[in-house]
């Protein structure tokens, strides 16, 4: 995805409208595997004023991801919106600023950047998942499992006490003693 430096230098201070599309494919964040099925689609303007390019618009596109409680698979938009600076010389003191050479700004760099940092790092598939039984490994949004449940009724309450199982080995050795 790239822009024409020059026609922003031709019209200064006037938006160049400007829409692109790249595909991402498969990507592998933190542990988690996105697949972009679709291209990412960006639009928006672009103008030059004091020696910087100001690029803003929206991104895009729709991923399929995993559930992070019961493991299925469903698809997640992407939609956002941006406001980034290109210059040709690097500024310490601004670093979000890109840097580009020639007559063409290359866009992939920002893109790969926007979508990295607006995806979650854990997905829910809905906000009501029930996900898997930690006894049997059901998925509990599609069965009951029927597994026996602590005292509040929650399966899930033996994820939230990790040590509770060693609790109860430590107190198995001191009635040994």
């Amino acid at each position: 995805m790239k822009l024409d430096a020059t026609l922003a230098l031709k019209s200064q201070n006037l938006s160049v409208p400007f829409s692109c599309s790249t595909q991402m494919g498969r990507l592998e964040l933190s542990g988690e595997v996105v697949d972009f099925e679709e291209p990412v689609h960006i639009s928006g303007s672009y103008l030059f004023a004091d020696d910087t390019y100001f690029i803003t618009g929206t991104l895009k596109s729709h991923y399929r991801a995993c559930c992070g409680r019961c493991l299925e698979s469903f698809v997640v938009p992407l939609e956002l919106s941006f406001a980034e600076e290109f210059v040709r010389r690097a500024d310490d003191e601004k670093p979000d600023q890109y840097v580009f050479e020639g007559d063409i700004i290359d866009l992939t760099e920002m893109v790969d950047d926007l979508v990295v940092l607006n995806i979650p790092i854990r997905h829910i598939c809905r906000e009501d998942c029930r996900g898997l039984c930690p006894v049997c490994g059901t998925n509990r949004n599609i069965t009951a499992c029927g597994c026996a449940t602590d005292e509040e009724g929650d399966a899930q309450a033996g994820a939230r006490r990790p040590f509770e199982a060693l609790a109860a080995l430590l107190h198995d050795e001191n009635e040994e003693v």
